[in-house]
C-alpha cells in the first residue's frame, strides 16, 4: 500500500514537471504567447496579431488593438538580421542578444528616427537559437533568431 502510494506521487511530481518543461519550451518557441495575450484584447509585439489587424476574420467580432511589433528577417539566418519594427517612439532602442542559457552575448543601440523602420544588424554568431531582446523605456519584446 505504500508502495503504491510513493508511485502515485512521483508519477504527479514528474507531470507537473513536465508541464512545466512543455510550458518553457512553447513560450520560448513562441506557440503560446500569442495564445496567452489574445485573452486581454491587446495583443503586444506579435507579427501575427499586425496581420489579424489589417486582415481581421469573418467571424473575429473582437476588435484587437496592436501596439507596437517587431518581425525578423531572414529567420533562419546567417550573419545578418533585418529588425522591421512598428509602433515604437523616435529616439533609442536597445538589442541585447542572449543565448539559451540566458548568457547576454551582445547589447548595442540604435536610433529609430521615426519608430515605424528597418534596422539591419550584423553579427558573428556561432548556428544555434539565440533570443533578441528589444527594449524601449517600458517597451519590451523578446524574439528568436536561429543561426545557421
Amino acid at each position: 500500500m505504500k508502495c503504491r502510494t510513493q508511485i502515485y506521487v512521483i508519477s504527479f511530481l514528474i507531470s507537473i514537471k513536465m508541464k512545466q518543461i512543455l510550458f518553457l519550451f512553447l513560450t520560448l518557441s513562441g506557440i503560446s504567447s500569442a495564445f496567452a495575450q489574445t485573452e486581454q484584447k491587446v495583443i503586444f509585439g506579435d507579427s501575427l496579431a499586425h496581420d489579424r489587424v489589417l486582415n481581421p476574420g469573418k467571424n473575429d467580432s473582437t476588435q484587437v488593438k496592436v501596439i507596437y511589433f517587431a518581425r525578423l528577417f531572414p529567420n533562419p539566418c546567417r550573419n545578418k538580421v533585418q529588425i522591421e519594427v512598428r509602433g515604437f517612439e523616435p529616439g533609442y532602442l536597445q538589442l541585447k542578444f542572449y543565448d539559451t542559457r540566458g548568457n547576454k552575448l551582445r547589447e548595442e543601440k540604435r536610433l529609430l528616427s521615426n519608430g515605424d523602420e528597418t534596422i539591419t544588424v550584423m553579427f558573428l554568431l556561432q548556428p544555434g537559437v539565440y533570443v533578441l531582446l528589444l527594449k524601449q523605456n517600458k517597451r519590451s519584446l523578446k524574439k528568436t533568431l536561429v543561426v545557421q
